[in-house]
């Protein structure tokens, strides 16, 4: 089920692959698919993780130092558009607006995908995830959120029906597509009294392929389509018809 829109309300999408990594693959084995892609993303960062331990209660003891660990790669195109992230457990690929269309957006994630496996050669792959942002912006402050959006938070009738902010986050089980879905809905307040409500949809599915297998790609890739198909229903059940005529 492919879904164009007029005014598409994309602000990123995001195709991310898992991997179950070697355990002898190092930041300087990344550098293989970094330097390739140099010329495509030259803004390069260092992605990093940082742990530590701090203790409460009477038998506190002073906080470990915090200590940093390299993990991967960002690198962003020329135009701060497209952003790859290389990592030891797999590769992340994302798009800011304005959104074009899948078939472009999936086919650049699939070319960098290819690229990361044949350099560093994983054994499994363990998710595929595809991820769309929206952003609709509304045309008043005084918002009804279910006029623009179906899934929204519910207030008590015993409580004032006016408030001026939200954040919700669930997860809900799509068995037809063997995915999972989180949906966050949230209202951004801007500035001079402009509203935006976003509406951020992550679905995902937990797998378990082998990359050297023959079948690899064709299911990998009909995961993939799974996913789109997936993220496109649950868009599709969570506007309301004002949010449609604003986007068609």
């Amino acid at each position: 089920m492919g879904i164009r829109f007029r005014a598409a309300p994309v602000v990123e999408a995001v195709i991310d692959f898992r991997t179950a990594p070697g355990e002898s693959l190092t930041v300087e084995d990344l550098d293989r698919v970094r330097l390739a892609e140099a010329e495509r993303y030259p803004k390069i960062k260092n992605k990093m993780q940082f742990t530590g331990m701090i203790s409460v209660g009477a038998n506190a003891v002073a906080p470990e130092p915090v200590q940093g660990e390299q993990i991967g790669y960002v690198c962003t195109s020329q135009d701060d558009r497209q952003v790859v992230q290389i990592n030891k457990n797999g590769l992340t690929y994302s798009e800011l607006a304005p959104y074009d269309r899948w078939e472009i957006f999936s086919r650049e994630a699939w070319r960098l995908w290819r690229l990361y496996r044949n350099a560093l050669k994983p054994e499994l792959l363990t998710r595929i995830g595809v991820r769309f942002v929206n952003r609709i912006s509304v045309p008043s402050s005084d918002v009804e959120i279910k006029d623009y959006l179906r899934t929204y938070p519910e207030i008590s009738p015993d409580l004032p029906q006016i408030f001026n902010g939200y954040f919700m986050q669930v997860a809900v089980p799509l068995e037809q597509y063997q995915a999972e879905a989180s949906i966050i809905s949230a209202i951004d307040q801007g500035s001079e009294g402009s509203v935006s409500l976003i509406l951020d949809i992550d679905c995902y599915r937990d797998v378990s392929l082998e990359i050297e297998s023959e079948k690899f790609e064709q299911e990998a890739l009909g995961a993939l389509e799974d996913l789109r198909e997936a993220k496109n229903a649950v868009f599709m059940a969570s506007i309301a018809d004002e949010t449609r005529r604003l986007i068609d």
